[in-house]
């Protein structure tokens, strides 16, 4: 092959390959992306990955703001009551210090362990406490507890009432102290 004939095969190539590469361009160029019938964003991915994510932080926010409603509800509850009480952590006791009479009525569940101070049963449900330490039940309203046994509360609204001042009680469950029962 002479020298000339290279170069003419070497042109018409060349010419090849550039409409070849025009011709591809021209043809993405001509495509409907974004339009109706080819989205750059899908529903499906709208709907299974960013609504998703939008309910979870909704939700997150609705979750907090409901907390600090019920918070300042039973802050307020307890100011027009005169009532005090609360919804503990399941996994923590935590420690209420009564008077002579107060009474402490308890959601189903909940556990108490009188520290200190004396205390009797109390409620309109049979039994009113039972004794997890020794197993038995305390049926009888005003049946005096034993210090440091723990106490499992079978009926919404039962609990007991302090005999004497300075009584403390360790609570783990909801609960609710009244002054005036």
């Amino acid at each position: 092959m002479t020298h000339k004939k290279k170069r003419i095969i070497t042109a018409v190539c060349v010419l090849i390959g550039a409409l070849f590469v025009a011709g591809i361009t021209a043809a993405v160029a001509a495509t409907t992306y974004g339009s109706s019938d080819d989205p750059l964003v899908t529903l499906s991915y709208i709907n299974q990955t960013v609504k998703p994510d939008i309910m979870k932080e909704l939700n997150a926010n609705l979750e907090a703001t409901k907390s600090e409603l019920a918070a300042d509800f039973n802050s307020r509850l307890s100011q027009a009551t005169g009532n005090t009480g609360g919804a503990v952590s399941p996994d923590a006791f935590t420690p209420v210090t009564l008077s002579a009479r107060q009474v402490i009525r308890c959601s189903a569940g909940a556990e108490i362990l009188v520290s200190s101070g004396g205390a009797t049963a109390y409620g309109g449900s049979s039994p009113r406490l039972t004794d997890e330490t020794d197993g038995t039940s305390l049926a009888a309203a005003g049946a005096n507890l034993i210090n440091n046994h723990m106490y499992i509360v079978p009926a919404e609204g039962n609990g007991l009432r302090a005999a004497s001042d300075g009584t403390v009680v360790m609570v783990r469950g909801g609960y609710t102290v009244y002054s005036n029962l």
